[in-house]
């Protein structure tokens, strides 16, 4: 998405990234549902330590602060389709027990019309970051 690509490419990456994003986003249907998982900083560096990843070592508490305010102004706004917030600070999504417990949320959400706000299109792409057009215009 656009606000990680920001994040991580260069200015040229980045215009790269903007040419192929608005090229597919307009065939990109409207996803039913968005699913963000939120955990602690904390508990991400942990996770992110214990992975032992090359590169990740790089990734620092004032990286993920940035990206995660970036995220919350997004979903702030969002209303394209349900998000589901999923809080997994205490959760370890590699078990299975915990993959079933969340995608019975999601399937609940799914099928829940309630839990569907009302859609509004003059909001950010998540890829390209461009204000939506009106449906008719």
């Amino acid at each position: 998405d656009r606000l990680f690509a920001e994040k991580t490419l260069s200015p040229e990456e980045l215009e790269l990234y903007d040419r192929l994003a608005s090229s597919l986003g307009a065939r990109m249907p409207t996803p039913d549902l968005v699913v963000a998982l939120h955990a602690p900083v904390s508990v991400l560096l942990e996770r992110i330590r214990a992975r032992g990843i090359a590169g990740e070592e790089h990734i620092d508490r004032r990286y993920l602060d940035d990206l995660h305010r970036r995220y919350e102004r997004l979903w702030s706004g969002w209303t394209r389709c349900p998000v589901l917030h999923v809080e997994t600070g205490d959760v370890d999504l590699r078990e299975p027990e915990a993959q079933e417990a969340l995608m019975a949320r999601v399937e609940a959400a799914l099928l829940d019309p309630r839990s569907i706000p009302s859609r509004s299109p003059d909001q950010p792409d998540l890829f390209t970051g461009a204000v939506a057009p009106r449906p008719g215009r």
